[in-house]
This record gives structure tokens, C-alpha cells and sequence, in this order.
């Protein structure tokens, strides 16, 4: 008996859903207007890539240095 109810209940949120798809304009409001010309320059204009050169000193990024040493060394004691 539940299940019958529970398909009755499906079928009538598919059918609402689909009245309401129907005639809710903003759902087709991303579709191109057959009216409006389409613009001929593109809207973006490409840029050249450039190279970005890295902000510390030397060659060598210090990921292990004394402060993140001891970071996930109290991480690893912590969670164990």
C-alpha cells in the first residue's frame, strides 16, 4: 500500500515538475533570442602569456626548514 502511494506521489512531482518547466519563462532565458544579432568582434580579446618569475631570493624553495619540521612532526605525535 505504501508503495503505491509512494509512485503516485513520484508520478505527480513529475508531472508538476514538467508544467511547471513548461511555462516558467526563466528557465529558457539562456537561450539566444532569434531577434538579436550576434556581435561580429569577439567579446574577449587573447593577451600574450608572461612569464612570472618566483618572489623568493634564491634558487631553492625552503619547504623543510625548521618551522615546517616541527609542524608535521607534532601533526605525526598528535594523530598517532
Amino acid at each position: 500500500m505504501t508503495l503505491r502511494r509512494l509512485f503516485e506521489f513520484f508520478k505527480m512531482s513529475a508531472v508538476a515538475l514538467s508544467v511547471s518547466g513548461i511555462f516558467c519563462p526563466a528557465l529558457h532565458a539562456q537561450a539566444l533570442l532569434a531577434s538579436a544579432p550576434l556581435p561580429d568582434a569577439p567579446l574577449v580579446e587573447a593577451v600574450a602569456p608572461r612569464a612570472i618569475t618566483p618572489s623568493y631570493a634564491s634558487g631553492e624553495h625552503r619547504f623543510w626548514d625548521k618551522e615546517n619540521r616541527v609542524l608535521f612532526i607534532g601533526f605525526d605525535l598528535v594523530h598517532r
